[in-house]
């Protein structure tokens, strides 16, 4: 199995949303410690929302 985060897997669309946001969660806190713009972390935190939402629905 790949490890790209943007892949859809059938099983996302099973997933808790308890653990949903616990990897949001995740990919927040690792944006939060990149060294780029404020805008820059927002338009990441965004499309990385967009694209997880898009493959558990």
């Amino acid at each position: 199995m790949s490890s790209n985060p943007f892949q859809s897997h059938d099983q996302d669309r099973d997933m808790p949303t308890q653990q949903r946001s616990s990897i949001m969660n995740s990919y927040n806190d690792q944006i939060s410690s990149l060294n780029f713009s404020s805008t820059l972390q927002n338009w990441l935190r965004d499309t990385v929302e967009l694209q997880f939402n898009n493959r558990s629905s």
